[in-house]
């Protein structure tokens, strides 16, 4: 249900993570990038950030791409999100550095 060709500055994540307590969530251990706004934020996720996100229009592209990385981080290790899920996530935008995307 991934849009393709989203704008970082546009781009709104919304995941539900994989570990305890969202383990039994109907969305547990997925991801979804959208452009903000969407009617998806109400679409049972637990997590949203990125475009949703105080902020994040202020900031530059290069500090966008610092936060992404952090947030990328985050869901891999913290929330148990599938590396190869992120991916194929992150795929859909189209303006990232080769790094976040392989």
């Amino acid at each position: 249900m991934t849009q393709k060709n989203l704008s970082l500055r546009e781009t709104m994540l919304l995941w539900t993570p994989a570990k305890e307590p969202f383990d039994k969530h109907p969305l547990s251990g997925t991801l979804v990038a959208v452009r903000h706004p969407s009617t998806l934020a109400s679409a049972g996720h637990t997590h949203s950030a990125c475009a949703c996100g105080f902020g994040w229009q202020n900031i530059t592209h290069t500090e966008r791409i610092v936060v992404l990385t952090c947030l990328v981080r985050q869901m891999e290790e913290r929330d148990g999100i599938c590396r190869k899920k992120i991916l194929e996530v992150l795929a859909n935008i189209r303006d990232l550095p080769p790094q976040l995307d392989d």
